[in-house]
Parts: structure tokens; sequence; C-alpha cells
């Protein structure tokens, strides 16, 4: 007779204008945006739209907005910030900062949430780039996309895309994409 160990854990889904699927040591694809990257009725109507995070991706390429993040002084932030806890809050697989938006692809540590991550790279970043802006005001569209990702298939696949995605926005030789080789896993 042969004996089965699962491994479990509990998913919880939160919601505010997107779903949030979120687990203990979960390994996440997220999206955010510089608040002007895209105007509200034009995220409101994407959001309408079958596979919205897709076609917001493609105007997000499209590169409107002030594009801050092109400045690399300014990317420079976004990128320290994002490896600044790896292994300690997080485990990086892959990020780009591309001139309106982030990607990252990373797995959650013990006792870390998503939203405490994301927290603090958005604050910690929206502080540093308005000093070096000299302006005030919120930076970041306030909420984030967020994918839970269930297995080694989706991760490959993500981590792709952050690879490629400056080579589909015309961003040739963009030195603001790292792709680390580390393996999917649902636990510690």
């Amino acid at each position: 007779m042969s004996e089965f160990f699962f491994r479990t854990r509990t998913i919880h889904l939160r919601r505010r204008h997107l779903p949030h699927w979120t687990a203990d040591f979960g390994t996440y694809f997220v999206t955010f945006r510089l608040k002007d990257a895209m105007s509200e009725d034009l995220a409101r109507r994407i959001a309408q739209r079958k596979r919205p995070h897709a076609l917001a991706d493609r105007f997000l390429d499209r590169g409107y907005g002030c594009c801050w993040l092109r400045q690399p002084d300014i990317a420079r932030i976004v990128d320290d910030a994002i490896r600044f806890f790896d292994h300690f809050r997080y485990v990086l697989h892959a990020w780009t900062v591309m001139p309106n938006h982030v990607h990252v692809v990373f797995r959650l540590g013990k006792d870390f949430t998503l939203a405490q991550v994301l927290k603090s790279w958005k604050g910690y970043t929206a502080r540093e780039i308005n000093k070096i802006l000299g302006r005030h005001g919120t930076l970041w569209q306030d909420e984030s996309y967020d994918s839970l990702m269930h297995d080694e298939n989706d991760l490959t696949r993500l981590v792709r895309y952050i690879d490629m995605n400056p080579v589909k926005a015309g961003l040739d030789d963009w030195p603001w994409v790292t792709v680390l080789d580390r393996k999917f896993s649902l636990g510690e």
C-alpha cells in the first residue's frame, strides 16, 4: 500500500476593482503602472472586455503618459527597490521596468503578503521618484494587476513574457529587464 502526501494551501479572494487571489508562499505575476499611463476612461472600457490584462498591456506598451521610468536614474530606483528584499520577503524570478509600467514575477516568503510587498515597492519608489522630479502627489495607479500562478507552465510563460516585453514594445537593448533561473514552488 502506498501513501500519498499532498501539500495544501489556502487561497483567498479579495476584490476591489479587480479580483486578487492570494495564497501563503504564492508565486505571482504583478503589473503596476504610473497613474498617467492610461486614462481612467480607457481603463474602465478595457476592464469590460475579454482578457482585459492582455489588452491593457498592449496600450501600456505604446508608452502613453510621462513615461518617467524611461529615465535611467528613475528606473534604477524601481529596479533597486525590487531587488532589495530578494530572499528575505520574496524570491524574484523575473522583472522589467518599462517606461510607464513594471512587471514582476516572484514568490512570497514566510510572513509577508502580496499587499505588503506592493505597498513597500510603490510607497518607497513614489517618495524617491517624486523627490527627483520635484513633484508631489500620486505616482502609481492605486490598484495593481496580480495573477497567482498555478504551476511551472505559468512561470515559464510569464517569465518569457517579461523577457520579451521590451522587444515587443520596440525598446531595443532595454537595460531594465532581469530574468533569473529559479524554479516554481508551492511552499517554503
